[in-house]
């Protein structure tokens, strides 16, 4: 692998310094500020601010990096940059705090009438691979030693003026001195073994419109921010047969203040069928092609349809995250999706009847984390016991004119379920699946209104009910009231009664 080196240059964070109230000896009220909210520095150079408090207290967060000290015991603040690198310096005063983000630069080798010059930007390494660095001596007297300080990093090798390194570790750094013994001059070049670049969960097939969120590995990061990131991963060509877009987490300081971001994955969505082929670049140097099919999705890849119409997941497969389910399905089993917590969308298509418990066996009481996010079913009549049970992240339900039966604890633990829409009339309620076999089936659920309370339980309990002329009366009493009676007022209780609006205003 080819091993490239990389210049690391210095980015400030502005912000605006935190002021506070104090008092001086005198007993006059005395403002604490302190002058910037950034410092940049080189390594082995001083930078100072001042801050304006009766008594302070300074401290870097890694002295390593850099060091702070208070001149004069409360006016200046003097910054020492050890090494390059990213740290805090916190000065406070009683219960007032401001936090200096300080950037510490390489040192430069800048001096044209020192005998020694080194390139000493970072060196890449790879772990057990040697690499000569003698081009990296721009200048010497002739008489150059080289060492490691820490072999665990990486160790040195010299055949004569020639200069060879090797990783150790992997995903450590450290540094490699020069010195020149004609001019007791010595010059550090800061080192980084890198971890290999990869994307160890990339599928080998995604269908078009199914997106899918890829972790990387050997992600290199930086101590500086640039462009609101610590690292340099980039997408650096795409065929355009999938989209891809780079995940990132926050980076926090000690005190939680966020710095920036880093990259920790990728999403790829299928475009156009055929071969995907994306390449990124890492920070380091490495490269990753990344290489996976698109292909139309066919139901008849992941379903079984019996004679009786009853879909089940074919055994070994992994569904996408969205889904059609086939024309011939006209009901889905318990249990059919167990397992398959990657699918976000589900179009019931011509299906009639979800026999409840989609995510779970029969068996099981405790329903896993459900993903689905968006779920169609135009000629649903049945939904049985907890089918969507725990579908945290559904937020609207709709349910078409040709539902007659909703199942006990079907939509329970739906704790972002905000919007529910009844095309039809109210339908009836249903009890839980049998678990045990009688007479060498399963019974029937019993069929009762008092399952209808317990259909959104365990909700946010602030969810707004659409049906079909809400002010319209049935027997004397307002439809919405008896949806609200039969399903419970607490499951729709934003807003009270205006918790009931017209189907027509459903999106």
């Amino acid at each position: 692998m080819k091993t490239t080196t990389l210049i690391l240059t210095a980015a400030v964070v502005v912000g605006s310094a935190l002021t506070g109230c104090s008092k001086k000896d005198n007993g006059d009220d005395q403002k604490f500020s302190v002058s910037t909210s950034a410092v940049t520095v080189e390594a082995g150079k001083v930078e100072t601010f001042r801050v304006t408090a009766k008594s302070t207290k300074v401290k870097s967060d890694n002295e390593s990096i850099a060091k702070a000290d208070a001149v004069d015991g409360t006016i200046l603040v003097k910054v020492t940059g050890v090494k390059e690198g990213k740290t805090n310096v916190t000065i406070t005063e009683g219960s007032n705090r401001a936090i200096v983000q300080v950037t510490v630069t390489p040192q430069k080798n800048n001096n044209p009438s020192a005998v020694l010059q080194v390139d000493n930007s970072i060196l890449f390494l790879q772990r057990g691979v040697e690499v000569e660095i003698t081009n990296r001596v721009i200048k010497s007297s002739g008489n150059i030693t080289i060492e490691a300080p820490n072999t665990a990093v990486a160790t040195v090798r010299q055949a004569g003026n020639n200069l060879f390194v090797k990783g150790v570790g992997e995903g450590v750094s450290g540094d490699i001195r020069i010195k020149d013994n004609g001019s007791n001059e010595e010059i550090s070049i800061p080192v980084y073994v890198i971890v290999p670049f990869k994307a160890p969960t990339l599928p080998a097939q995604i269908t078009v419109g199914d997106n899918q969120t890829v972790a990387l590995t050997g992600v290199y990061n930086t101590n500086i921010v640039e462009n609101g990131r610590y690292d340099r991963v980039k997408v650096t060509s795409n065929n355009g047969k999938a989209d891809i877009t780079l995940v990132t987490e926050d980076v926090k300081n000690n005190v939680g203040q966020k710095t920036g971001e880093k990259v920790t994955g990728f999403t790829i969505t299928g475009k156009n069928a055929g071969t995907a082929a994306i390449t990124l670049t890492n920070g380091d140097g490495q490269t990753l092609n990344l290489s996976f099919e698109v292909v139309n999705f066919t139901a008849n890849t992941y379903f079984n349809v019996d004679a009786n119409g009853v879909l089940t997941v074919k055994p070994g497969v992994t569904l996408p995250t969205k889904v059609v389910l086939p024309s011939n399905a006209k009901k889905v089993a318990a249990g059919a999706f167990v397992g398959q917590l990657n699918v976000q969308e589900i179009n019931f298509n011509n299906v009639t009847e979800i026999e409840g418990k989609l995510f779970t066996s029969r068996r099981d009481n405790v329903a896993p984390l459900v993903n689905v996010t968006t779920i169609i079913m135009p000629n649903v009549k049945i939904i049985g016991d907890s089918a969507f049970r725990n579908a945290k992240k559904l937020t609207k339900v709709e349910f078409p004119a040709t539902l007659t039966h909703l199942g006990q604890y079907a939509f329970s633990s739906c704790s972002a379920l905000q919007h529910v829409a009844f095309r039809g009339n109210l339908p009836k309620g249903l009890g839980p699946i049998t678990a045990t076999l009688v007479n060498g089936k399963y019974e029937d659920p019993e069929e009762h209104d008092k399952y209808l309370a317990q259909v959104f339980t365990l909700g946010p309990g602030v969810r707004y009910l659409y049906i079909n002329n809400p002010e319209g009366l049935e027997n004397g009493t307002p439809r919405k009231r008896i949806f609200k009676d039969k399903f419970g007022e607490s499951n729709f209780r934003a807003g009270s009664a205006e918790s009931v609006k017209d189907i027509s205003e459903f999106r």
